[in-house]
Parts: structure tokens; C-alpha cells; sequence
């Protein structure tokens, strides 16, 4: 499936991702064409990954607020182990 990064006409555009928790909480970058395209790549190569079966889970106690969870046995698998 392909996404549309296209930034379109923006002289310049900034984003901003949240982290929740390890004391970061918010990082931004100057979304150039450059960085839109290495971000582009990079959200390619994870989700190939994923659908070929190449990921490979690391289940944890952060399993529980993960949005993935009801897609994934070893998470579910390690909360009620741990439960």
C-alpha cells in the first residue's frame, strides 16, 4: 500500500513527536523534502518487516498500553503470564 508524504507546498513545515516516558517528552525536526523521504523509507521498511513476518516482538511490561496488543500473541501471551 502506498501513503501520500507528500508535504505539499509548505514553504517549511516542523514535527513534533511525543514521547511518553524515559524523561523525553518531546523532540521536533524540520520536515524537509530530505527528512519527508527518510521518514518515507524508513516507515516502508518497518512495515514490510512486519508483513513479511521479519519482526520480531520483545514482549514487556510495556506490552499493556500498546496500541498493537490485540494484534500481537506474544504480548498477549507475556500479560497474562505475568498477570
Amino acid at each position: 500500500t502506498d501513503i501520500d508524504f507528500e508535504i505539499g507546498r509548505h514553504d517549511s513545515m516542523k514535527v513534533t513527536f511525543a514521547y511518553l516516558g524515559g524523561g523525553l517528552t518531546e523532540e521536533s525536526y524540520e520536515a524537509t523534502p530530505e527528512w519527508v523521504e527518510n521518514a518515507r523509507s524508513h516507515l516502508v521498511e518497518l512495515g514490510s518487516g512486519i508483513t513479511s513476518g521479519a519482526y520480531e516482538p520483545s514482549p514487556s511490561s510495556r506490552c499493556e498500553g500498546c496500541d498493537f496488543l490485540r494484534f500481537c500473541e506474544a504480548g498477549r501471551s507475556f500479560l497474562a503470564e505475568t498477570s
